[in-house]
């Protein structure tokens, strides 16, 4: 299975076909998941971080269940203390997040460093490899991202979009976005999709 997206030309650029199977066999979706547009972003794809591409972990918001890319990774380096938050792939978070660093502290993100994964939040002390996540409920992962989502219309406005969500499969594991190392060494919900790096294949 692989991208809804076809290679073109767009916006000065060519989008490439990105496959995220290793097989199609058992692979299991969901339809019509409604994705936040208030949410969802990805801060990597430099110039279109309004476009989700497909291999986006995804995690759902408990309140709207609305799905947003999953906002979970680890501090990289302590802060004693500091604002200065850096972390191993901030790429799913946003300006206004509520986050969580480590156990107990809780924190706004009033900035971010896409390039240099650092995340801006008043001033507070955390250890190195701390969990960082959103308050959302968005930060269990649930699923895969299928297909390439373009969240700005042609109009120039931001609108939530209904996406298909692969819950069940096997899983190329170096075209999957996000922090995939940490995610799964933390709660989430990927209980039946699988990776090549699983197997050694990587």
């Amino acid at each position: 299975m692989g991208s809804s997206m076809q290679p073109g030309f767009v916006a000065g650029r060519t989008a490439d076909y990105r496959e995220i199977l290793f097989s199609d066999v058992g692979a299991r979706t969901i339809p019509a998941m409604t994705i936040d547009s208030t949410k969802a972003y990805d801060g990597k794809n430099t110039g279109f971080e309004e476009e989700l591409r497909l291999g986006c972990i995804m995690g759902m918001i408990t309140a709207s269940k609305k799905w947003r890319p999953c906002p979970r990774t680890l501090s990289n380096g302590a802060g004693a203390p500091g604002t200065a938050l850096i972390v191993d792939d901030a790429r799913f978070f946003k300006i206004n997040d509520v986050i969580t660093v480590g156990d107990d502290t809780t924190k706004t993100v009033t900035g971010i460093n896409y390039a240099t994964n650092t995340l801006t939040i008043a001033s507070t002390t955390w250890a190195d490899n701390e969990a960082v996540f959103v308050e959302d409920g968005s930060a269990t992962a649930r699923g895969v991202l299928s297909e390439g989502v373009k969240m700005r219309d042609s109009d120039n406005v931001v609108r939530d979009k209904s996406a298909v969500i692969l819950v069940a499969g096997f899983f190329l594991s170096g075209q999957i976005l996000g922090d995939l190392t940490n995610i799964l060494a933390a709660t989430h919900k990927l209980g039946f999709c699988q990776f090549d790096s699983d197997h050694g294949m990587t």
